[in-house]
């Protein structure tokens, strides 16, 4: 059962949030995952508190683009299988 978890995560690319891979004063950090709560503090100062939302918001949102795990978001259409969400969205602009 815990090996049919610990693979759906990998498949899903949760694994890759905590994944030590960036050093902050001698001691490594999961820099995704704290990336992602600024992220989200952005998001919140700018909806609720009111700083600058049209300078955060936009801010926030591409800082939770870039750092999430993009297991097949960006992929192009292949034989019958669709693309990813992100594909498709940069075919619009």
């Amino acid at each position: 059962m815990l090996k049919i978890l610990v693979d759906f995560l990998g498949q899903t690319g949760v694994t890759e949030l905590f994944r030590l891979d960036t050093e902050l004063f001698g001691v490594m950090i999961p820099g995704k995952l704290v990336m992602i709560a600024i992220a989200c503090l952005f998001i919140y100062l700018a909806v609720r508190k009111g700083y600058e939302p049209y300078l955060l918001i936009p801010i926030a949102f591409g800082m939770l683009l870039v750092n999430l795990p993009l297991t097949g978001l960006l992929n192009g259409p292949l034989g019958t299988q669709p693309g990813g969400l992100l594909y498709y969205l940069y075919q619009g602009t």
